[in-house]
């Protein structure tokens, strides 16, 4: 199976960390992962390259990315994922999700998207804009969603 892991940047953190070893246990059992960055790494990232990665090169909070999405990242995105031929593509963290959502998963033979919380959703909601964004156009196109507990144990999952 060809599983694409997006997120915000290589970095040794939650979200960055969970996706890295995703990607190294889908790797022993035969598939096909890549990991996938929407920016670069900061100097400090701490966390090495990856065997499949590749970085789109956003400018975060730049260009058109201040109103929502920048257009050329979002183009890189939907590029990178269908030369490979993705699958599934796994999302970890809110912008990663509004990019893969709004750049995909328009049609209903795209790839299936998951999305994996790392943190407090209702960041996303921050004022009457974003919920109709997210209620309308994002939500809806997640095939599946896993959230951290707060005990520490096993991600919940909703389908």
């Amino acid at each position: 199976m060809r599983v694409a892991l997006v997120a915000p940047r290589r970095q040794r953190r939650g979200g960055e960390l969970r996706s890295r070893r995703l990607a190294e246990a889908l790797r022993r059992r035969g598939h096909e992962p890549i990991e996938i960055y929407l920016y670069p790494p900061r100097p400090d990232a701490g966390l090495g390259p990856g065997v499949d990665e590749v970085c789109l090169d956003g400018r975060e909070g730049g260009g058109m990315e201040r109103l929502g999405l920048d257009p050329p990242t979002a183009r890189r995105l939907r590029r990178v994922v269908a030369d490979r031929g993705a699958e599934i593509v796994q999302v970890s963290g809110g912008k990663t999700l509004a990019y893969a959502a709004l750049t995909l998963c328009r049609e209903t033979a795209g790839p299936r998207l998951v999305y994996r919380s790392i943190g407090e959703p209702d960041a996303w909601f921050r004022n009457r804009r974003h919920r109709w964004l997210y209620a309308t156009w994002v939500y809806p196109r997640v095939a599946a969603a896993l959230s951290p507990t707060s005990s520490g144990g096993s991600p919940t999952t909703s389908e």
